[in-house]
């Protein structure tokens, strides 16, 4: 399946849900942070990255780059998220806001290699 193909089928199950639409910014994983750095410090729209505790994580929260949500407002908009990520949702939480939602994603097929990541949220619409 194309990458466009992919981001339309994506595109039309959000829209479905919650009325957005998805344009995926394929990156390669040597590029990824700086490319996220330029987009962010540019002010061009990025609503939900990729992160890990190998990233800019920490200091993007600490310097602003990256939208803290309250309790409520998650369980409001992802009630099932706190209940199915228990624990681990401390992980990406900060000061009393949530920053991300922890997961494990297959970095490497052939090796099956995984490590935690975070999906961030920048901004709420």
């Amino acid at each position: 399946m194309t990458l466009c193909r992919k981001e339309r089928n994506l595109s039309n199950i959000v829209y479905d849900k919650i009325g957005a639409k998805v344009k995926l910014l394929p990156m390669t994983g040597a590029n990824y942070q700086q490319e996220v750095n330029l987009m962010i410090t540019s002010g061009e729209k990025l609503d939900l990255v990729n992160a890990s505790a190998r990233t800019t994580f920490s200091s993007d929260v600490t310097s602003n780059k990256l939208l803290g949500l309250d309790e409520e407002t998650v369980r409001k908009y992802a009630p099932d998220a706190m209940e199915v990520i228990g624990d681990y949702m401390e992980a990406t939480t900060v000061d009393g806001k949530i920053y991300g939602f922890w997961f494990y994603a297959v970095h490497d097929e052939k090796y099956n290699l995984t490590s935690p990541r975070y999906v961030v949220c920048r901004k709420v619409f």
